[in-house]
């Protein structure tokens, strides 16, 4: 397991790559049944709108204070 593809919720590590047990946890917290692949494509948006974070363009800034 690569550490940075992991992440500690309260005791338990949650290895990102093993969809089958982030399914298996979901599966036993959750009123509502989903697929594998709806587990998977519900924790890739939820990682991407978490931890993305917005980059910035240094030189498309630095002209917008340019004295032209």
């Amino acid at each position: 397991m690569n550490v940075q593809n992991a992440a500690l919720l309260q005791d338990k590590i949650i290895d990102f790559a093993d969809m089958e047990q982030i399914y298996y946890d979901l599966s036993q917290k959750s009123l509502q049944t989903y697929t594998l692949q709806e587990v998977e494509q519900m924790t890739i948006n939820y990682l991407q709108q978490t931890y993305t974070q917005e980059t910035h363009d240094i030189y498309q800034e630095l002209e917008h204070f340019s004295i032209k």
